[in-house]
């Protein structure tokens, strides 16, 4: 999935989350570097509310988004 990385996550400072074109929550391992950038994840787990994947590389498009 494509994932719009939009901040670090509360409970785990080594990981990241952002949200996919279909608005699902994803948290993963990654650098605060990677906010504001469109990363491709595969997705890992399913919890209740959200997702947890790993990344796979940089969305095909590597544009910055700003926030």
């Amino acid at each position: 999935y494509s994932v719009l990385v939009d901040g670090v996550s509360v409970r785990d400072p080594l990981q990241v989350h952002g949200r996919t074109a279909q608005n699902a929550i994803v948290n993963f391992p990654g650098p605060s570097s990677l906010i504001g950038r469109v990363v491709d994840v595969m997705i890992t787990r399913a919890n209740p509310n959200s997702l947890t994947g790993e990344m796979t590389g940089y969305g095909s498009e590597r544009k910055t988004v700003s926030l």
